[in-house]
């Protein structure tokens, strides 16, 4: 078997051309980096203080806007969370009054339960008795008033 090398020809210059490139792209690579240090070498103070300000203008601007946009924000949460202050507000209104309506209905069955006890006569007694179911009935219609309510603080995330 022939060697690889004595099967090669070889090309005179082949050499001499791969170093001629590798040379060219060391001067473009060297070329690139000194044009980017450069810059900064040759700005003087004054130049570079004003790149310095154009910069901080810039930056400024991008904080003045995005505080803009932060107040905004702010400003829609704060009406959101004074909505929400008078809806809780008029809830607790009506939990109050239906409360008192309530605890209204239980006096008036108290009452009547007295009534009762103090009539033994059948035609008194079957209107105490009528008197009562209705009091009896208002009282469940106004808890089941209170419950609702209740229920919408809870999910108001106002009342516990």
């Amino acid at each position: 078997m022939i060697p690889y090398c004595m099967r090669e020809k070889k090309e005179p210059g082949k050499n001499l051309l791969e170093i001629a490139v590798a040379a060219a792209a060391l001067v473009a690579v060297v070329v690139c980096v000194l044009s980017d240090a450069s810059q900064e070498i040759v700005m003087t103070p004054v130049s570079r203080a004003a790149r310095e300000r154009q910069q901080n203008r810039q930056c400024f601007l991008e904080l003045r806007t995005r505080s803009d946009a932060l107040e905004a924000a702010l400003a829609d949460v704060q009406s959101k969370l004074a909505d929400l202050a008078q809806g809780q507000a008029k809830l607790s209104t009506k939990v109050s009054a239906t409360g008192a309506r309530a605890q209204q209905l239980e006096d008036t069955l108290r009452q009547t339960n007295t009534r009762l006890a103090e009539f033994g006569e059948p035609g008194q007694l079957q209107q105490v008795m009528q008197e009562r179911d209705a009091a009896l009935t208002q009282n469940q219609r106004n808890d089941d008033e209170i419950r609702q309510l209740t229920l919408k603080l809870q999910r108001a995330g106002v009342y516990p």
